[in-house]
Parts: structure tokens; sequence; C-alpha cells
């Protein structure tokens, strides 16, 4: 890419409606400047991160990456920088619609705001959110269209020689798609800034392709380097999901056979009306987990739930995360086929219940499978920002909405948590049964195994 191509494509970006908030462990910092040198960065760029040091890379993902250069990881920056852009959107939106001004002057501003976010024009209806059942999803919907996440790892000729290879890669994230670039670089090719310009320019070209602008241009490789493009497209239900308004989704073969408003998550799932309908016998017993990746201490788990349990057991993944990013397309599809590959035709609920006060509104009347040091964090006061009278509410949630907690011995060093060496609250307490330890105590992780590969 010449620099004269460049500054064309860096303008029509500045000239879309695009919105970036965009992050990179170091490898390809040069497309930031890239953006802010040229006039009309702030119609483009909200923000921008270089997380380099593995503290901060950690810090801004919400977890220790089990690889800092690698696909995933660059997913998660993506994601990250896509839910801030969210942010972003949403204080501007607070701040436009302050309480002590007009509703003439409110509406000027917000009209004004949308036109800039979203380049809708001025005969939309910015308002008619407020007619609507659930106006947050209806922002939310609008606000993503425009913006895009960028997350780039890499890995780059440094001060020393390196042992691994040189590479790197790219990952957008949109409302509507996960889409990630990566290259292995032919080492001793090219300089350190060579590989930097390279990585930035592959950058900004995957920047302007997300954008709907086609810049025909080429990114030069040498010998037999060749760029690996992986896309994850959503449908309009895993879009209502994760940026709409629904709460939860089952699945069966792969196939989505039931979805969940949000706008009607606090009230019972299985009423009188619904006693006999298909997703009835999906909401009785559920086994919340990441499953990334499902083992086989899960498996184990699960034959002995079916023969204490009545009822189909299900497996509850949340897309949503209390200190992490959501998952993304890709990942979400990533899991299924997984599970899939285990357990073929396995019910699986995609939700967005962060924590079991949200999980038992959800699933009423349900048995949660979990192991003993999940229920430890349930009835730790810590969780709680160590308020009592808080975790004894959240008790009192879950036990007004019928759930109980099937409960599977840990091991823990030398010792084993089980439900009768935990100190929990009574309430809690009598809300749980217990598998033996002689039938199921197994050291098994799947933090553990991501991080052995």
């Amino acid at each position: 890419m010449t620099p004269e191509q460049r500054i064309s494509l860096v303008r029509q970006l500045h000239d879309s409606n695009t919105k970036v908030v965009l992050a990179t462990t170091g490898g390809g910092s040069l497309a930031i400047s890239d953006l802010l040198t040229e006039p009309g960065a702030t119609k483009t760029l909200l923000e921008s991160h270089v997380p380099y040091s593995p503290e901060s890379l950690t810090l801004f993902l919400g977890r220790k990456p089990v690889q800092a250069c690698s696909a995933p990881t660059a997913r998660g920056l993506a994601m990250s920088c896509f839910k801030r852009g969210q942010e972003i959107a949403e204080e501007l939106d607070r701040i436009i619609t302050v309480p002590t001004l007009n509703d003439a002057t409110v509406r000027i501003r917000e009209s004004s705001y949308r036109r800039r976010l979203t380049g809708l024009s001025d005969e939309i209806d910015f308002f008619a959110f407020a007619r609507q059942e659930n106006p947050v999803s209806y922002r939310q919907k609008e606000w993503c269209k425009p913006l895009l996440g960028i997350g780039c790892t890499a890995s780059l000729a440094s001060d020393r020689p390196k042992k691994g290879e040189h590479r790197f890669h790219i990952a957008v994230q949109s409302y509507n798609a996960t889409s990630v670039v990566s290259l292995v670089l032919k080492k001793g090719a090219r300089t350190r800034l060579e590989e930097e310009r390279l990585v930035a320019d592959c950058i900004l070209k995957s920047l302007a392709e997300a954008a709907g602008i086609s810049p025909n241009l080429s990114i030069p490789l040498v010998g037999d380097e060749c760029l690996t493009f992986e896309r994850t497209d959503a449908d309009d239900l895993r879009i209502e999901l994760l940026f709409g308004d629904a709460a939860a989704m089952l699945l069966i073969d792969g196939k989505p056979v039931f979805t969940k408003k949000m706008a009607d998550f606090g009230e019972p799932v299985i009423s009188e009306t619904r006693l006999v309908s298909p997703e009835a016998e999906y909401m009785q017993n559920i086994f919340p987990g990441s499953f990334a990746p499902i083992h086989q201490g899960h498996l184990r788990m699960i034959e002995l739930a079916q023969q204490r349990l009545s009822g189909k057991i299900a497996l509850e993944i949340s897309v949503y995360n209390v200190d992490k990013a959501p998952l993304d397309y890709m990942e979400i599809e990533h899991r299924l086929r997984q599970i899939d590959e285990r357990l073929p035709g396995q019910a699986i609920w995609l939700t967005r219940t962060i924590r079991f006060i949200d999980k038992s509104r959800l699933f009423r009347g349900a048995t949660f499978l979990a192991g003993a040091d999940t229920i430890k964090r349930i009835g730790s006061q810590r969780y709680y920002a160590n308020n009592h009278g808080l975790l004894l509410e959240v008790l009192r949630v879950i036990t007004h909405c019928g759930c109980r907690f099937l409960v599977f011995a840990r091991p823990d060093g030398p010792a084993v948590e089980k439900l009768q060496t935990l100190t929990i609250p009574d309430m809690l307490r009598t809300l749980c049964d217990e598998v033996p330890e002689e039938e199921f105590c197994e050291d098994i992780s799947s933090s553990a195994l991501r991080e052995c590969g």
C-alpha cells in the first residue's frame, strides 16, 4: 500500500459513518497514527488502546489469555473494544438527555447525535423507542450498527532473536459478524518497521472492508506467505441475543427452537399455558458452564444427574460475563460445535443470565448442576460487596423461584470440597442436594485444559 493509497483509504473511512474502538498489543500501532494524522479522525475513532504489558492485557480482557498472540485473544480484544464503543455511545446519550433541559432541546440534540452516529436522515423517528415495550434494545441495536471493535495481537521482530513465528492476528467485531485475518511472516524478510507497517496496513484494510469500503488494495507478501481469513456471520436470533431484546435461546441439534424476550424476563417460564410446550421439558434441569471445552468431568456429571433427576438435562452458556467481554459469534459457534461432537443432539440454552439470581428467574423451579466451588461462591459474602443483607436477599429470590442445586464434590488441594465442608448460609444449604464424594470427585477444569492446549 503506497502512502497515497493509505491516505485515500483513511479519508474514505472518515467520510463513512463508521465508529471505531481499536486495541493493539503493540504491533500495528501505526494504524492509530494513520487514523489520527488525517483530518476528520473525530468522526471515526472513538478510542484507541495499547495494552502492551501482560498485566495490562489481562486487565483489558478481564482474564489472563492462554496465549497473548493468538486469534482468540485478538477476538477478545475486538469484542472488548466493541462493548467499549457501546458504553461511549450510552454515556453520550445520558449526557444529552439531561433532565433539566426541555423536551424540544432534548430531541434536537439527540437527533443530531443519532445522525452523526448512524448516518440516518432527519426523517427517521428517533423517538419511536419511547412507544416500544423495550426502549433499551431499540437504542442498543441502532448504536451497534455503525460500531466496529478492532483487536490486533502480533509477535514481530525484536532486538533479540525469537524462537517462535513472526505472526499477527487481526479481529473485527461488528454487530452482526466476527472475523479474523492472520498471517505468519517470513523471518528475516523485513525489518521491524516494515513488519509494523504491514500489520498496520492490514488493520486499515480490514477496517475498510468491515465498513463496506472496497479498497481493492493488495498486501505485499513474501515467498509462501498466505493470509488466512475466518468469518462467522450471525443470524437475527443471535444478534438479538447479544445486542437486542432476547434473554435466552434454546437450541436442539444446533437449531433454535425457542426464544425468550427480555420484556417477559421476570415472568414464570413454565406457566399453565406452557406446560405442554416443547421447551418446558428443557427448563427443569440446567447445567450452567462455559464448556470451553466440554470434558469427561462434565459428561460424568450429566450421567449422574440423569440417574437422580426426572426430566432432561440442558446445558446453559451465558454469552455475557461479569468481568469479561461477551462471547463473540465465532466463539459461540466453536463451543456449540465441540459440544455437539461429544453430545450429539444435546439441548443447549444460550442466555444473557450472568448470575444465579438471573438464572433462577429465567428457569423457575429448575435444579442447577453445580460444583462445590460454585456453591461456595454463591454463598460467599465477598461476592456481594461484603454485604450480608444483599447475599440473603439473593438467596431469598432463588428460594422464591423454587430453584435447587445438585452439588458435586471438587478436590481442593489435599482436601475435598463438598457440601458438608462448605461454610455457607443455612438458607443456601437447604436448597442443596449432594452427589456422594464416592461417586464423583474429579479434578478436571476447562481452564486447565485450555492452558494445556
